[in-house]
């Protein structure tokens, strides 16, 4: 019997008479064409003791939880008419029953931020649940006291009731000289101080603290952990360290009322594994390797440029072995990895980055990111672009064992770029040897090509709201489309176990017994049906998981084109490669790789 998965996505039980009897639920509304978000009205609420929990997404409505009291209805006018245009502004009482489930979830959730815990700092502002730990603060460049980056968790109920838990910054107002404002300037944001409770608030025209806007610094993107089971106090920092205790923090505080747990699914095909096809691969790569003619240019040409050159010559030689030449100049006949400074050393009007004959194959590797970097893992990665880069050149998978699917017929793939306004349309056309075409096709009513179904398929996304992204369409000879697209939904390992056992002491979680208890949920490649609809993940490879994973592994809907038949089980072994994500199986079929990285090698000219 197979092991169930746990999904993010949520079950549930509502109690909605023991609700109405502890809370009032009042629907806040606007005759303005909508409430901003961060308006002042949002947070007026969340100062008043009386109120618990304030849900607020977008449009003209925001939803409101408050203490059962007869005079509640008087105190929310009191509370409204201090918030400006309070005259465009009315609201009305809902009983539990009547109002749509994942917005009371959301409500329940959101008033934890009025309650006192020991470890979690919750924040219901601007009618959004946050969550900060303090072992996320950031002090990015030191030359200031305080705070100056604090990353937060936003934990949020979705519609189809699904808990996701997406990274947001709030940056200091002594770094906004490092953000860059376009029309909405620093003192249009809404502001924030930090309260004695360790707690973000809306910032009073009296308060003196230091203020915080909703934005990232230039060139940087803080990260959360996934999950990290070396140790309790690890795990309690990551994403699932804090969704496991949010859990259980909401069943206690509200047993009898209502109880959320994770959805499981049963039964689904599993790609697991195969130790075998990953090191065929790898043979695949050293084969490739040897046969390129591989130079490493030393555009720098100092000592310390001159030591990280011969550290990368050792590894290639160790790992692929293989030998590398130090060069002082690109070379025309080989393929390139050429090591300069980065962008900012360059800002006297040189440019090392230069276009150069659309033959010459160069891979820019900067000093001081990759001297920083996991040396032996970055390399694997240049590797992997360099080569792909040379099968674009060749327009021939060399990479991959093609022919060994046996493909009888072409496999098309088909991405989208660029705006709404100014999208552009590429498509790989893939045949059995391995060989392949790329072109843009536009959108041409004279001339109608096989190309046009999916054109339109790309159109009707930009028009249609709310409908699930589209990452890219799969069409075979005959014509049959198969749509992939993203969902807000992903897999999670067994958390409350994980917990339990770190608990308890026990932190050798990676054994492979353990895997299959604990992790199954994230490993490996699997497709099953959901709401008569197909969906795959992949995720960790299953011989061995590191203690730290950064990314949670996202489920992906593969949908048919009016009644095509399905291509997904045809296509699940062009995930199973390492190349793209650098030895973390792709997500998506691995020769979408080759279509970006020929859109972005595009003049930026043709691209905007």
């Amino acid at each position: 019997m197979a092991v169930p998965m746990q999904t993010n996505k949520l079950i549930y039980k509502l109690n909605y008479d023991e609700i109405d009897k502890k809370f009032d639920i009042f629907m806040v509304q606007t005759s303005k064409q909508k409430f901003e978000r961060g308006a002042y009205i949002l947070d007026i609420p969340a100062m008043d003791r009386n109120i618990k929990g304030v849900r607020f997404e977008d449009g003209k409505c925001f939803y409101v939880l408050m203490e059962k009291n007869y005079e509640n209805k008087y105190l929310l006018r009191q509370t409204i008419d201090k918030a400006p245009d309070t005259d465009t502004i009315s609201f009305s009482q809902r009983a539990s029953s009547d109002t749509e489930d994942y917005i009371i979830l959301q409500l329940l959730l959101n008033s934890l931020g009025s309650a006192s815990h020991d470890l979690l700092r919750f924040n219901n502002i601007t009618g959004h649940f946050y969550y900060f730990h303090p072992q996320w603060k950031k002090d990015v460049r030191r030359k200031y006291k305080g705070l100056d980056q604090i990353p937060c968790l936003e934990i949020k109920i979705t519609p189809e009731c699904k808990m996701k838990f997406d990274v947001v910054t709030f940056t200091s107002e002594k770094h906004k000289d490092e953000i860059t404002f376009d029309e909405k300037k620093f003192e249009d944001y809404t502001q924030y101080v930090v309260s004695v409770n360790n707690t973000l608030r809306r910032k009073m025209p009296h308060d003196k603290k230091t203020a915080y806007i909703q934005r990232q610094l230039d060139g940087h993107k803080n990260r959360i952990s996934f999950i990290n089971v070396y140790k309790l106090n690890k795990f309690n920092s990551t994403k699932m360290g804090v969704v496991s205790e949010i859990v259980q923090t909401f069943n206690k505080n509200f047993k009898g009322l209502a109880e959320i747990d994770f959805e499981y699914i049963s039964e689904y095909f599993s790609l697991d594994y195969n130790n075998k096809k990953v090191k065929e691969n790898e043979m695949l790569i050293k084969a490739e390797l040897k046969s390129k003619n591989l130079c490493l240019v030393d555009g720098i040409g100092d000592n310390e440029s001159q030591d990280l050159c011969s550290r990368i010559q050792n590894l290639l030689l160790a790992k692929y072995n293989i030998s590398v030449p130090i060069v002082k100049d690109i070379m025309k006949d080989r393929l390139n990895w050429y090591l300069i400074h980065n962008k900012k050393y360059y800002l006297d009007g040189s440019d090392p980055y230069k276009d150069y004959d659309d033959r010459t194959l160069i891979q820019h590797i900067t000093l001081e990111d990759f001297g920083k970097s996991d040396i032996p893992l970055t390399l694997s990665a240049i590797i992997h672009d360099l080569l792909i880069k040379s099968d674009l050149q060749e327009r021939k998978i060399r990479l991959f064992d093609w022919s060994s699917l046996r493909f009888e017929e072409d496999m098309i793939l088909g991405m989208a770029t660029g705006d709404k306004k100014n999208q552009r349309y590429f498509f790989m056309d893939i045949h059995p040897d391995g060989s392949f075409d790329i072109t843009e096709q536009k959108i041409d009513l004279l001339s109608p090509s096989i190309y046009c179904a999916c054109i339109d398929i790309f159109q009707s996304q930009n028009s249609s709201k709310g409908n699930t992204e589209i990452e890219g369409i799969v069409m075979d000879s005959k014509g049959n489309i198969n749509i992939i697209k993203d969902t807000q939904w992903v897999t999670i390992p067994e958390i409350f176990k994980i917990r339990c056992e770190l608990e308890s002491g026990n932190t050798k979680l990676r054994n492979e017994e353990k895997r299959t208890e604990l992790f199954y949920d994230i490993l490996d490649i699997k497709q099953f049906i959901y709401n008569n609809e197909e969906h795959y993940f992949a995720g960790y490879m299953g011989h061995g998981i590191k203690p730290t994973l950064q990314c949670a592994v996202h489920i992906r809907k593969f949908e048919k084109y009016q009644n095509a038949p399905s291509l997904l089980t045809k296509i699940l072994p062009l995930m199973y490669v390492t190349f793209v994500r650098n030895n973390q199986l792709t997500v998506i079929p691995f020769p979408f790789k080759y279509l970006r990285e020929h859109i972005n090698s595009l003049p930026k000219s043709k691209e905007s």
